[in-house]
């Protein structure tokens, strides 16, 4: 299963499979303080169990600032960190146009 994920670049969707944002999920939870972590943590715990999730722009901003974070740390994994740049381009963008960030589920 993966998620398609709103606001990508050049209007298209974000499609990241499950196991694919486990990785960034634990390349970011390495990478970031616990304060940073708590800011995002809503959008790792909303989008377990559940079909759509969306944040609001406010969060979507938040969650914007930690990936770039992790994104830029030097420390990141190479094999995740193009995921991590399109997460946060794409929670820049939802934040920017001031829409809620939204993911779907999509495969079965």
């Amino acid at each position: 299963m993966s998620w398609a994920i709103s606001h990508a670049p050049y209007g298209e969707r974000l499609r990241l499979a499950d196991r694919r944002l486990d990785a960034v999920e634990r390349a970011v939870v390495q990478l970031t303080t616990t304060r940073e972590w708590r800011a995002i943590r809503v959008l790792a715990d909303g989008i377990r169990g559940r079909r759509e999730f969306a944040l609001g722009w406010a969060e979507a901003g938040q969650a914007e600032d930690v990936l770039r974070l992790a994104a830029c740390h030097p420390r990141m994994d190479t094999d995740v960190a193009d995921d991590v740049h399109a997460l946060a381009d794409a929670a820049g963008s939802a934040a920017k146009s001031r829409q809620p960030w939204a993911w779907t589920r999509t495969g079965s």
